[in-house]
């Protein structure tokens, strides 16, 4: 187990594990709760923002969530907010 540092704003240190497959992977999978708040942020800063999905993974990374630009974009497709809603 490894801690991941992202810059620019200060440091959040994530807790991660590499994979089988060589890849980097959170620690350990989030409960229930955390995930909801893991999805309704990831809506907040990405429809309420309006980034891209790059800048979305580099902003979660700020808050101390390491998430993968395949993983945002699943949760942007799977899950839908009120601003994701009105949009045509």
């Amino acid at each position: 187990m490894r801690a991941w540092h992202a810059g620019r704003m200060g440091t959040a240190v994530i807790l991660v594990v590499k994979g089988r497959n060589g890849r980097i992977y959170p620690a350990r999978k989030p409960t229930e709760a955390e995930f909801d708040r893991i999805v309704d942020l990831t809506h907040r800063i990405r429809c309420g923002q309006g980034l891209s999905q790059r800048a979305t993974v580099e902003k979660l990374a700020e808050h101390g969530i390491r998430r993968s630009k395949g993983t945002v974009s699943h949760i942007l497709r799977a899950y839908v907010c009120d601003l994701c809603r009105d949009q045509p």
